[in-house]
């Protein structure tokens, strides 16, 4: 078990010294072992411009999830800071039914996408990539932040994942030379092509503004589309340009926040036939 404290300060205070949160590191670790309890304790402080950490470097906890179909638990590394879904039980389920709906639905026609590459938009730490990489041939992951591609990239790598590219661009500047050819080549150092991706199927998760409309164009030309929405404000509104071309095919809703107005939606969308 993982415990990391972060104690945060406003504008005018003053970050405790290395030494101080050390103190607070043992007494925390004391006050556990006293009542039968064990963990890896992490403390920091965080005031302008300044953050600590005792012990350095250890600003991330560690996920472990059991995931129906996978020989192994999926592993995460959540860091300090960056955005990851905080219940474990819906993040399981997510996972399971966007499996459940690409070995079903996706592929040539009976689920058989071993030879169906997928583009995956905004793909954060990658818990959906790690989670679909092996349905697929080749993934191709699409992350803006800096720090969640470093965090994609490793938890690809923690997984033994090898048919995984990370790219950090932003959505609307990838539209213009990828989503609408559907296409992807990744290069060797000297410049020749190592393989050429074919895209079958797209995964979005977009912030809570929804898809930017340049996206929402290009995404539209992909015959499987599966949305993960944390505003269903904003899926309902682009649903209303995606039903123009494509059918709701399955959605589910994902209580990730219980007992609080915040939910999310996942929909896979099949593109009609012309």
């Amino acid at each position: 078990r993982q415990l990391v404290v972060c104690l945060i300060y406003g504008p005018d205070g003053e970050a405790p010294t290395e030494e101080a949160l050390a103190v607070l590191r043992e007494a925390l670790h004391a006050r556990l072992a006293s009542t039968d309890g064990t963990a890896e304790v992490t403390v920091m402080a965080q005031a302008r411009n300044v953050q600590r950490c005792v012990p350095e470097g250890r600003d991330f906890v560690d996920e472990r999830l059991t995931v129906a179909g996978r020989d192994a638990p999926l592993r995460y590394r959540q860091p300090f800071g960056q955005f990851s879904n905080p219940n474990p039980h819906i993040a399981i389920a997510t996972a399971e039914w966007l499996s459940d709906v690409i070995r079903t639905s996706v592929g040539s026609g009976n689920g058989d996408c071993a030879n169906t590459d997928l583009l995956e938009l905004y793909c954060g730490a990658g818990s959906h990539t790690v989670a679909l990489a092996p349905l697929f041939r080749h993934v191709l992951a699409v992350e803006i932040n800096r720090h969640l591609v470093t965090g994609c990239q490793n938890n690809v790598a923690d997984n033994g994942l090898e048919n995984v590219t990370v790219v950090r661009a932003p959505s609307e500047e990838f539209c213009k030379r990828v989503l609408k050819k559907r296409s992807y080549q990744i290069r060797e150092k000297d410049g020749s092509t190592k393989l050429q991706l074919e895209f079958g199927c797209t995964i979005v998760d977009p912030p809570r503004a929804g898809l930017d409309s340049l996206t929402l164009e290009a995404v539209t030309g992909y015959d499987h589309v599966l949305y993960v929405s944390c505003n269903p404000e904003a899926l309902k509104r682009d649903l209303d340009t995606f039903l123009g071309t494509h059918d709701v095919c399955r959605l589910v809703l994902l209580d990730h926040f219980p007992f609080s107005a915040h939910a999310e939606v996942a929909v896979h969308l099949r593109r009609r036939a012309a």
